[in-house]
């Protein structure tokens, strides 16, 4: 089966495996993600998605142009959409396999 990651970039490679990704993250929630989006997304950008989600928590808001400019169009969009509808008190350190509680 192949499938395909939301991320619409043309460079984007055709998958075999993708991985479901709640948006916000289930921790940034008050329902352990029950009103989250679901985006499906590739390995690769499932990790880009929690490392910078994780630079926005790391300054309190909006990183340096410096850390975002590595993050492809997709990634920025989705996270600084996520970073706005937060819940104050609800953003910890996030990873593919949920909260990290050692950053």
């Amino acid at each position: 089966m192949i499938v395909f990651c939301d991320n619409p970039s043309g460079w984007h490679p055709t998958l075999h495996r993708n991985e479901s990704h709640h948006h916000p993250p289930k921790s940034w929630t008050l329902n352990n993600g029950a009103t989250s989006k679901i985006l499906e997304l590739c390995g690769l950008c499932h990790n880009e998605y929690h490392a910078l989600l994780n630079e926005y928590v790391r300054a309190k808001g909006l990183p340096a142009w410096e850390i975002r400019r590595t993050y492809g169009l997709f990634i920025r969009t989705v996270v600084q959409e996520c970073w706005d509808k937060r819940i104050e008190g609800k953003t910890p350190y996030t990873t593919v396999q949920g909260v990290d509680t050692a950053a």
